[in-house]
Formats: C-alpha cells, structure tokens, sequence
C-alpha cells in the first residue's frame, strides 16, 4: 500500500468517519478528493428571506403582514372609539350642563375647572342669627326673638284683658280693637278728665213738649262705625226770636237725643254735642220750648252741622 504525506490512504479512508455535506474519497491517483457541498437555504414563510451566495448570503425579516389584534372596552366614565388598529379614548359626558355652580365651575365632564372664593361665614342682619359649619358647609339661620328694642319673632297676643298690656307680644287687629273700645269707655265715663259741658244747661226734654215742638230740617244719614265717638256741632238761625231751644233728635225704634242747646230768646243758636256708634241715622233739628201745651210756631232761616 502506497504511503502519503497524510499516512497510509487506505488507513485513512477506513478511519475517516463522519456525517453531513462534506465526503473524501480516495482517488486513482492515490490522494483523497474532498468534496463539500454548499448547504441549500429555502426561503421561511412569515417574511423570512435569504439572499446571496454561499457562503456569502443576507437573511432578512421583513415583519409579519398581519398586525396583532387588540381590543379594548368601555369602563366607569371612560369611552373608547376606533380600532382595530387606533383607538381614541375619551370621557363620557356626566349630564351635568357645564357653567357656574355658586363659586366652581363644572364642564361636560363633571370636571372641576374653576374654583371661586368659597362661602365662609354668614351673618345675620334684622333679627335673624346665622352658624356657618365649618366642616359641612352648612348654613343655620334662627330667628331672634323679639324685644321692645330688637327686631325678631313675636308672638301674637289677641285677648288684651285689662291694664297694663304687655309689651312682648303683637297685638292683632282683633285686640287693638278691644283697646280702642276700653279707651273711648275711659274717655266717656264720669270718671274721665274731660267733660262737655255748656251754660247755662239744657232743658230735660218731656214727651208732649217734644210732640210739640216745630221740626226745621233734617240731615242726611250719619254713619258712625262702632267703638268710634264724634263730635258734632250746630249753628241755627231762626227768622224771628222766640224763647225756646234747639235740639238735635234721632228718630227709630228708640229716640235719640244727641244734643240740646240752653232756652233763649234769641233767633240764633249754636251748641255741641257727641255721637257714640255704632250709629246710622238721620238727625232732626227742632225747636223745642220746655212744656209747651200747643205746637210751636219757629221756621228756620239757616243752619250748619258739622261731624267730625
């Protein structure tokens, strides 16, 4: 067996053990051929492409033509639209009306986005007390109650009763009435300050005197409402002078004398007197002379009445 510089051949080749693309055979010559072959690339799918020659090539990735899906729902207050690829997310409107609510300022979105100077205190003003809870917010107004030198409540006092009245309480309408009526029954008792009086004193009116006596004129009606008291005064001139009286007289169901002036003999007279009400009436202006047995003879030339 023939020797190379690699040893013996056929040793070689039986030796030589191995797998995969490259082969050595030996040759007539006596040597090895050797022999390698290029390895074959086949192109992946998904992108994947190779380039070149052996042993020189270029493997590129061009990326998958096909995106990754995702997908995104709606939660609390947020809203999502678009896709598949671009999405926009955004906030739900809250259905307050944007604008002003006392010092913030609220949008769409129920976003604060303005705040003002906040309440801090309260006061209160003509009988009303204010709290103000610092915590809370929360606004307390009372009422004071009322004095005799502070506004406030007060409650309402409608039975009057007697002297003195009370000074802590409103008087209704009802009860200022009743203190109106009680002053004009001081006023017109004995025990008042003042009097009416007149001199010298009027006659005492007899019933055939009064059947006698000559009517001058008659008023209209005179309405005096009740508890009220007026004054009323008479001016009378005669065409002659007799000696005799003047007197003022309501007819009805009772009579009435309002007032009556002094006897003289004189054609003009004037005299006072007062209504009480409740009054609605005409009043008679009569000349009168005390105990007359025979109608008396008197025409009138003027007269004035005033009630006031």
């Amino acid at each position: 067996m023939a020797g190379t510089i690699y040893g013996e051949c056929e040793d070689l080749v039986n030796e030589s053990q191995g797998f995969g693309i490259t082969t050595v055979v030996p040759n007539a010559s006596g040597g090895l051929d050797i022999t390698t072959q290029p390895p074959v690339f086949t192109t992946i799918t998904g992108g994947v492409t190779i380039t070149g020659n052996w042993p020189n090539l270029v493997i590129q990735d061009a990326g998958s033509s096909t995106p990754t899906m995702y997908s995104f729902n709606s939660g609390a207050g947020i809203e999502v639209t678009g896709g598949p690829t671009d999405f926009t997310f955004s906030l739900k409107p809250t259905g307050i009306i944007a604008g002003d609510y006392g010092p913030v300022n609220f949008n769409q979105f129920g976003q604060a986005t303005a705040v003002g100077q906040i309440l801090s205190s309260v006061t209160g003003v003509n009988g009303v007390s204010a709290v103000v809870d610092p915590a809370t917010g929360a606004v307390e107004l009372t009422m004071r109650n009322a004095t005799t030198t502070n506004t406030g409540v007060t409650s309402l006092y409608n039975t009057v009763g007697s002297l003195p009245y009370p000074e802590d309480v409103a008087a209704t309408p009802s009860a200022v009435l009743q203190i109106v009526d009680l002053e004009i029954a001081a006023l017109n008792s004995s025990a008042a300050g003042v009097q009416l009086f007149q001199t010298p004193a009027s006659p005492t009116i007899d019933g055939p005197s009064l059947a006698n006596s000559a009517l001058l004129a008659t008023t209209q009606i005179i309405n005096v409402p009740f508890g009220a008291v007026v004054g009323i005064s008479i001016n009378a001139k005669l065409t002659s002078a007799l000696n005799c009286a003047i007197a003022l007289i309501a007819t009805g169901v009772n009579t009435q004398f309002i007032a009556i002036s002094p006897v003289e003999n004189t054609d003009e007279f004037t005299f006072f007197g007062s209504i009480t009400g409740p009054f609605a009436n005409t009043i008679e202006i009569r000349a009168y002379v005390p105990n007359a047995a025979s109608p008396v003879s008197a025409i009138l030339a003027n007269a004035s009445l005033m009630v006031k």
